[in-house]
């Protein structure tokens, strides 16, 4: 399940990922809700709360990669939280491709400072 919400005038997309992300969670919550965003906030910063997510089903992880692939200039800086072993080598690889995108990830013990890293400016 994956719940949505924008905060600062848009600009902040906060996501939720809690149990098992499905196909349906990103065709009928997930992306229509980030291209509404997009179309009136782009460049966005996203907050993504995995700290209750479990894992994704496989059609979701292809829908999450065609969209990022698509819509990668319309976000500024994205945080990930939680305590899955894979998260962070998984982020430093994203990091050797995304060049003009910071993206960084956190434990569940630094949510805050996520949040803080986000509203900085940007560097």
């Amino acid at each position: 399940m994956i719940q949505v919400s924008n905060k600062q005038n848009g600009k902040l997309v906060h996501l939720k990922y809690e149990g098992v992300v499905t196909h349906d969670d990103y065709q009928k919550i997930l992306i229509p809700k980030l291209k509404k965003a997009i179309k009136t906030s782009s460049p966005l910063r996203a907050f993504c709360d995995m700290r209750t997510f479990e894992k994704i089903e496989s059609k979701a992880m292809l829908d999450d990669f065609k969209f990022g692939i698509h819509h990668i200039k319309n976000f500024e800086r994205i945080a990930t939280v939680g305590d899955q072993w894979w998260m962070s080598p998984l982020i430093k690889v994203s990091n050797l491709f995304l060049r003009k995108m910071e993206l960084k990830h956190f434990k569940s013990k630094e949510y805050k400072e996520a949040q803080k890293w986000l509203d900085k400016k940007q560097s």
